[in-house]
């Protein structure tokens, strides 16, 4: 700021005259005029500015009080640094909120009158002016100017010692506030609720004025202040003839009075003023002390009123705490006021301010350090809440001005309870002081209503205490120890808790999510604990689960949620079954939420040992040692079977599980459907995804059938976290089938799947637990990949080495297989490895965002529904061609012709080829040879009609139709040795469908031709209408072709911008592959012609369907991204289409249908809870928890 510039000053209750001296520099007024008279009316200006305002805030920090009270940024620091005495609504600013639990309100009364001024260049005040007042060496500036007015400010504080929610006190305090505004204004008469009414008797209230009379006792109710702000217009009529009282001057730098007036007086008026920078950050310093003193002074005042609880040396600490703070805060105010004067003075560099602020950043009880001592007695803070609880029910939290000793006597007449305890060893036996702490509040509430005591012992305050320092409960009956740890013995006989139905039903079925019931017992309403628990069926002792339906499900079928009964394990719980009202019940009843659900979806190749996987990680999420799995039922999630040869060399099959999903044929996925396996964990559901391998033997079909399917399966549930690509360590060559198999795992995988997935490397004990030769042709894949589709997938942080076969040996030992101590030794290492690697797997996945499987599944439906499409537009635009052509002929027959209204009658129709398919009730073989089939022409229409129906009643299934050289197909009644027994073609040229589409000849009737005739208009009329209506309809459409052909270059778009790849570019060179093994098995006596032909003809349909993708995109402008919410909209466009549109609804639908193939949903559930390892805690578990939590945050 120009030093030699006039500035403002607000005045915060100083008061001063137009003409007086004024040092910037200190911020104060010198005390006596400019000039030797008063000075004449005739020179000073008044100009009438009314106006009234009231605001109100609830932020009390300086710097929004600076902003309500429009202070200017160089007074802000001279306020800060206690440079003057605020008077008036002044002291508003120095009244600083103690607490940071309170909530405080304050309203500003504002009033302004006028506005008092003179120019200093008129002449004659020269021989006013007074030279020796001039050569006041510390005056800088001279007022100008005043704007009179007055502020009063209430504040209105809630103490808030409940520490309850801010927002809503603020939210009643606002009601009033407004309410006071209004009342005081006149502008309406107001009414309090009851809570509001409330609220005011518990405030208290401070005034600021600056015509507040200060004879009159200032109001401590909320209806007294409101009665003094009604007055504040009287009491202002009453101040200085209604003028009220200096709210702000303008000051002219003495400099420019000098120069003007050709008074020299060499004064050094140097006055260097602070940058905005540093006046922020002053303000801020400020603002930061003042937050941590309201924390500090909560605190402490929780301390000393409970210092009964807590230890002298503790109480010492906060006190000796409490006095450097405020020796801090006045030395660092002291320091910054100092060197303020002597910066504007010119005396010191700017820099000085910055150094005092650094200097006390870490200064002790400064801003840091205060919150940092508060984080250091944090366990007090604990403590003290945790007496609260106790005292509210009714447990008496014994006082260090108590002995424990005389308990037992005192109370000789009843029961009394001691639980010993401490911080320390709350905390590091935690789950022993949670089962201790609730079995504790269940004999409190059971008690309730007789005459036992309850008490806690702290170790840390009662050192007198002779007893082994551990968590226990010791129970006196009249006055004699029955046992010095309750729980321990009585922990055997707790049982579960348990819940039934009479209406369960084994006909209901099951939801495709579920989660374990997590919710507290129906006893609530009288003695029962709050706690959610899990639930077992009193019948068949199976976890109860929610369906997310209002239906709970268990092992004997399911019931409406409200027919429950429910019977918790509190000693406190009546000895009967209860139940919750339906209004009740749904209050605790969890909606379907995915930060409770985690789901991991595993990939890979066949063979690479996914099923043995599965069940190695089962029982690694389980058990955290080989030792305690010995101890344990062996959880098997999936059927496996493999060869062990023991010492003798003889060999040993090993089967675990049931065969059910499974496949023992070499080379074929061991699994056959998609299945996942759940953990329930409280109220965390961890969901991990088996699906069929990649790489079938079974053939290219297959692996899309399954990649299909798997796809289906994952549509019932709405994230993923996880995608697990499972590999062998030691694959070095990048041959076909390795690049086939992973490129066909990520061409069906949205890009930003890409986020989620890690690299699980099975059997990596051969690489000491490295990727080993995978890792460089994987890198090299996916930098191929990224090259051709600019889509990265990190290959780093993302790998994760595991050795299945501890597991392995674990299901060799549970069969009785005996193995030497070495080996045993060998293994537990690697057990304990992939434990430690599953919880490293788990921790990276947390971290992952969650992806929406709607964006893959639409993605693929994307793909399809460019292929299902490409048929029906192909004919859809041959009709649209034929129907232009009938429409122009007519066009032109019309105009050549004068028709007479009859004859107009008899042309009024115009002929429109339509198409309508007609679905089968069952598939139907049929050969696609020319010799077998039949060009039909109907009305200049052809169409091929199969008229050898080789078996019309087909009942093979899993056939995938409209699809010739299907291999299914050999097994066909019709075939014979590979040949038709019908038509006498190979099985290669037959296919299954399950439709037809008919086409029929239908007219359209021209409503305004008809009325035109109906009107007996002339023909020439006539003959233009029906000219007019053939040319609508041409454009339309073409219109409808040429959106057809935008909305599939849509799709097709769509799919390139998002998926990782849009075509599995190797399946080519892989089919080709594929081809020369057959012919090198033909040329050695092979009868596998059919076999041949089939990769031939796969060969060509996937050409094609890469011509018509690309196509798709060509025969369109490149357009803008598609996102993935416009899919449902473009869809919806084509099925609207006036002439075609549903014509392609129909033959999409009946593409589908056909297609449409019912996938077996299953789901197996384990329960990892019943495992503790000797400590009584399960790492695994505790790490999936932290897991959610993880995911939650």
């Amino acid at each position: 700021m120009d030093q030699n510039a006039t500035i403002s000053r607000k005045a915060l209750g100083r008061a001063s005259q137009l003409g007086y001296l004024y040092d910037a520099r200190k911020e104060e007024f010198c005390g006596i005029s400019l000039f030797k008279n008063e000075l004449p009316t005739t020179i000073v200006s008044s100009i009438d500015v009314p106006h009234t305002q009231f605001e109100y805030d609830f932020s009390d920090t300086f710097e929004q009080k600076f902003k309500k009270l429009d202070v200017q940024a160089q007074l802000k620091v001279s306020v800060l640094a206690g440079l003057f005495k605020l008077e008036g609504s002044g002291k508003y600013l120095s009244n600083e909120k103690e607490s940071y639990k309170s909530v405080k309100s304050t309203l500003i009364y504002s009033i302004r009158t006028k506005e008092e001024n003179f120019s200093i260049s008129n002449e004659n005040l020269k021989n006013l002016v007074s030279y020796d007042a001039l050569k006041l060496p510390n005056a800088t500036h001279v007022v100008v100017g005043i704007k009179w007015g007055a502020n009063v400010v209430a504040s209105f504080e809630f103490a808030n010692k409940e520490n309850d929610l801010k927002t809503d006190i603020e939210g009643a305090l606002k009601a009033n506030m407004e309410k006071i505004s209004l009342s005081i204004s006149g502008s309406a008469s107001v009414q309090f609720t009851e809570d509001e009414n409330r609220l005011k008797t518990s405030l208290s209230i401070k005034f600021f004025g600056d015509i507040i009379p200060q004879n009159e006792e200032l109001p401590q109710t909320f209806e007294k202040a409101l009665e003094l702000m009604k007055k504040v217009p009287l009491y202002f009529q009453k101040s200085n003839n209604g003028k009220g009282k200096p709210l702000e001057y303008i000051l002219y730098p003495l400099k420019d009075v000098e120069r003007f007036f050709q008074l020299e007086t060499k004064i050094n008026r140097v006055l260097t003023n602070l940058n905005l920078e540093t006046i922020t950050r002053i303000e801020k310093e400020f603002d930061d002390l003042l937050l941590a003193k309201q924390k500090f002074n909560d605190f402490y005042n929780e301390v000393n009123e409970n210092s009964d609880f807590i230890v002298q040396t503790d109480i010492n600490e906060l006190a000796m705490k409490n006095n450097q703070i405020k020796v801090t805060e006045a030395a660092f105010r002291e320091e910054i006021a100092t060197k303020l004067i002597e910066i504007r003075s010119g005396h010191k560099t700017p820099m000085e301010i910055e150094n005092i602020l650094n200097k006390f950043y870490k200064k002790p009880g400064f801003t840091t350090d205060i919150l940092m001592f508060i984080e250091k007695y944090k366990k007090l803070k604990n403590a003290i809440n945790q007496i609260k609880v106790f005292k509210e029910q009714n447990i008496i939290y014994l006082s260090k001005n108590d002995s424990p000793d005389g308990l037992p006597m005192k109370y000789n007449d009843r029961d009394i309870y001691l639980f010993y305890m401490n911080e320390e060893l709350k905390i590091k036996l935690n789950e022993l002081y949670e089962d201790n702490y609730k079995y504790f509040l269940d004999l409190v509430r059971h008690m309730k209503e007789t005459q036992s005591k309850f008490f806690i012992i702290d170790y840390d305050i009662h050192h007198e205490v002779k007893t082994q320092k551990e968590i226990k409960i010791h129970y006196y009956r009249n006055g004699k120890l029955i046992t010095d740890n309750l729980y321990q013995n009585k922990k055997e006989s707790l049982n579960w808790c348990i819940a039934k139905s009479p209406l369960i039903s084994i006909k209901l079925n099951r939801p495709v999510t579920t989660t374990k019931l997590y919710i507290p017992c129906a006893g609530i309403k009288s003695n029962c604990p709050r706690d959610k628990k899990n639930w077992k069926c009193e019948k068949c002792e199976t976890f109860i689960e929610y369906g997310y339906d209002n239906k709970f499900y268990c092992g004997c079928g399911g019931a409406l949620a409200d027919s429950y009964l429910f019977k918790c394990s509190s000693p406190l719980h009546p000895d009967k079954f209860l139940t919750f009202t339906k209004d009740e019940l749904e209050r605790y009843l969890p909606s379907k939420d995915t930060e409770n659900e985690i789901n991991i979806l595993l990939l890979g190749e066949t063979g690479v040992g996914k099923s043995t996987f599965i069940n190695a990680l089962i029982n690694y999420l389980t058990c955290s040692s080989l030792e305690e799995a010995e101890k344990e039922e062996l959880l098997i999630g999936i059927f496996t079977q493999f060869t062990l040869t023991d010492d003798n060399y003889m060999e040993r099959i090993i089967k675990i599980g049931n065969e059910d999903n499974e496949s023992i044929i070499v080379g074929q996925s061991s699994t056959q459907y998609a299945k996942a396996h759940v953990f329930h964990i409280d109220d965390l559901t961890l969901r991990i995804i088996d699906t069929p391998g990649i790489g079938d033997t079974r053939g290219i079909e297959m692996d899309k059938q399954n990649l299909q399917n798997t796809l289906s399966y994952i549509s019932n549930y709405g994230h993923l976290n996880g995608i697990c690509i499972l590999l062998k360590p030691n694959n070095a060559r990048l041959d076909l089938a390795f690049r086939y198999c992973i490129k066909e795992l990520l061409t069906n995988l949205h890009k930003k799947a890409t986020e989620n997935i890690v690299f699980c490397f099975t059997n990596s004990r051969s690489t000491f637990y490295k990727p080993g030769d995978t890792l460089p042709a994987l890198r090299t894949l996916l930098e191929d990949l990224e090259e051709q589709s600019g889509v990265s997938i990190p290959l780093q942080s993302n790998i994760f080495c595991f050795d299945n076969e501890s597991f392995r040996f674990l299901a060799a030992l549970k069969q009785g297989v005996q193995f030497n101590d070495e080996d045993k030794s060998d293994f537990s290492k690697s057990w304990a490895r992939s434990v430690k690697m599953t919880e490293n797997m788990m921790n990276y996945i947390s971290k992952c965002p969650t992806h929406k499987i709607k964006e893959t599944i639409t993605l693929n439906e994307s793909r399809n529904l460019i292929m299902q499409l490409s048929t029906p537009i192909a004919q859809i635009s041959q009709n649209i061609q034929l129907n232009i052509k009938l429409a122009q002929d007519r066009k032109k027959e019309l105009a050549a012709n004068e028709l007479s209204i009859n004859e107009l009658k008899d042309k009024l129709n115009i002929p429109q080829v339509d198409l309508e398919p007609v679905s089968l009730d069952y598939p139907r073989t049929v050969c696609t040879q020319s010799k077998c089939t039949k060009v039909v022409k109907f009305k200049n229409i052809e169409k091929i009609d199969y008229v050898t129906h080789c078996h019309p009643h087909c009942n093979l299934k899993d056939v995938t139709t409209d699809t010739v050289n299907n291999s299914a197909l050999r097994e066909c009644a019709a075939m014979v040795n590979g040949k038709c027994t019908v038509c006498n073609c190979p099985w290669t040229t037959h296919m299954h469908i399950t439709y037809e589409n008919k086409r029929i000849v239908r007219t359209v009737i021209d409503d305004n031709v008809q009325k035109m005739i109906s009107e007996k208009k002339n023909n020439y009329e006539l003959i233009s209408a029906l000219i007019d209506n053939c040319d609508c309809l041409i454009k339309e459409l073409k219109v409808e072709q040429d959106l057809i052909t935008q909305i599939s270059a849509k799709f097709a778009n769509f799919t390139r911008q998002n998926a990782i790849a849009v075509f599995n570019d190797d399946l080519e060179d892989y089919l080709e592959h594929l081809i020369r093994e057959e012919k090198e098995k033909r040329s050695k006596g092979s009868q596998n012609t059919s076999v041949i032909e089939g990769l031939e003809s796969m060969k060509n349909s996937y050409k094609e369907q890469q011509r018509i993708f690309d196509q798709a995109i060509q025969n369109n402008e490149p357009c803008d991204v598609v996102e993935l919410s416009q899919i449902p909209e473009l869809v919806r466009q084509l099925y609207s289409l006036k002439h075609n549109g549903e014509q392609l609804r129909r033959i999409v639908n009946e593409l589908k249908s056909s297609k449409s193939r019912a996938i077996k949903f299953t789901e197996k559930k384990h329960d990892i809870n019943r495992k503790k390892s000797k400590n009584n805690d399960n790492i695994i578990i505790a790490g999936i928890k932290k897991f959610g939590n993880l995911f939650k945050s």
